[in-house]
């Protein structure tokens, strides 16, 4: 399987387990178009309608072979952090897939607003030498970067993201309980530990790892006794027999 065709089952895993806890009122759908028939490049999309989607190009890297991404949008048309969970969900889709890279162009009306709360996981692109950013507030930064950010998962992203996730659904929760009423499309906010920990264990993760850890080490423990025990028992036997 290739690259490209793993990020594609990651997604589909991602769309049937949201789906299955329920987590939005109608079903999350991922959609793929391929770019150029000759070149592993797709545009997926995660989305719940035609308004409420995120998309994000997937590539390979052509000079050094590395798997990389590039928001081309987040879109809402209710609110409600939604752009912002599928967002969310391409960061996740991003770690288990072992993307090296995700960049965007921030063109929003708002850059730095945008930066600090959609984008807030993304850095801003620092080109110029170090001293030419020395004082320079969010707004200028974008302005010098041509509103380029970008995101490098490290060994802590799964549980960023994780985190970042569940906030997203914790204040949509209580807004809804605020509210006294539901909010458009979010549905089953108490389902959304059951889909990470579900995703986990497809995708891997600490305990599961732990786990394979702590079971080859007492494997090994086993092993190095009982040949501890037939190298005793070698010894013993030629003591015996020179005597």
């Amino acid at each position: 399987m290739s690259r490209i065709e793993t990020v594609i089952k990651n997604a589909e895993l991602i769309k049937n387990l949201i789906n299955k806890y329920k987590i939005f009122s109608s079903d999350v759908s991922v959609e793929v178009k391929k770019l150029d028939e000759n070149m592993p490049t797709i545009v997926l999309y995660f989305s719940l309608d035609k308004e409420n989607y995120s998309n994000v190009i997937y590539l390979i890297n052509t000079g050094n072979s590395s798997l990389e991404g590039k928001v081309l949008g987040v879109y809402s048309n209710v609110g409600n952090k939604i752009g912002s969970f599928l967002l969310q969900l391409h960061l996740l889709l991003m770690f288990i897939s072992n993307v090296t890279y995700l960049n965007l162009d921030n063109y929003t009306d708002e850059p730095a607003r945008a930066a600090r709360g959609v984008y807030s996981d993304f850095a801003v692109k620092k080109r110029a030498p170090a001293e030419q950013w020395v004082g320079k507030d969010l707004a200028a930064q974008l302005l010098m970067s041509e509103g380029e950010m970008v995101y490098k998962p490290s060994g802590d992203s799964r549980k960023i993201i994780e985190t970042k996730i569940r906030e997203i659904v914790a204040e949509q929760k209580e807004k809804s309980e605020i509210k006294g009423e539901p909010l458009p499309f979010w549905n089953n906010f108490d389902n959304i530990d059951k889909f990470l920990r579900d995703l986990k264990q497809y995708n891997g993760g600490g305990v599961r790892k732990s786990k394979l850890r702590t079971r080859t080490r007492t494997h090994r423990r086993k092993n190095k006794n009982k040949n501890k025990i037939r190298t005793r028992r070698r010894i013993n036997k030629n003591k015996n027999k020179l005597r």
